[in-house]
């Protein structure tokens, strides 16, 4: 890893390392910034991004909206390996932070995108439980009021049942009577 100087591509004018030991490899923070996707390339592109936001962009990055066509270019572009980050420290050791965090939010995204068919799953479960809370619900509403309604009916026919007994009652101290009415004038 020799250090070249040149203003083209991705380099810093005066103090271009390629950390990936071959063409298209990250250059400092210029290729981190490229694999952030904030840049094109050239090093005023860089520069300004660096001076306007770049922490702020870091701190507000969020890997869930990094596609995987994206996340495969970027890993294409990072030094593979365990001896990525020693690599890029000793290329840079401000950029070794910032190479760390990439390869984190990387590996997010990708489990992100792992994750997603199940997360949508998830969603729908949720749906479905709410649905499914929402007829217990209703279910529950149903049953007392079809307990209410039972104790009512339950409540009418006992009332019946006495008025039935009362009735017989009565047919049946009419009917003595009756009896004893027709026996009294039997024996006069």
């Amino acid at each position: 890893m020799g250090a070249s100087s040149g203003a083209s591509g991705g380099a810093i004018p005066g103090k271009s390392v390629n950390v990936a030991g071959g063409a298209g490899g990250i250059r400092d923070l210029a290729g981190a910034a490229v694999a952030m996707s904030t840049i094109a390339a050239p090093w005023e592109a860089v520069r300004g991004t660096l001076q306007k936001n770049f922490v702020k962009r870091v701190q507000s990055f969020d890997a869930a909206r990094i596609s995987m066509g994206v996340c495969a270019a970027v890993r294409a572009a990072l030094p593979a390996g365990a001896g990525g980050l020693a690599a890029v420290d000793k290329a840079s050791t401000a950029c070794g932070p910032l190479y760390s965090w990439a390869c984190a939010s990387l590996e997010l995204a990708a489990r992100l995108h792992e994750a997603a068919p199940l997360a949508a799953e998830i969603a729908q479960l949720e749906l479905e439980l709410r649905a499914l809370a929402e007829r217990r619900a209703a279910t529950q509403a149903e049953n007392v009021l079809l307990h209410e309604t039972r104790r009512t009916l339950q409540a009418e026919r006992e009332a019946l049942r006495k008025e039935v007994e009362e009735e017989a009652l009565r047919e049946q101290q009419a009917e003595a009577k009756h009896t004893i009415v027709e026996a009294h004038q039997v024996h006069r």
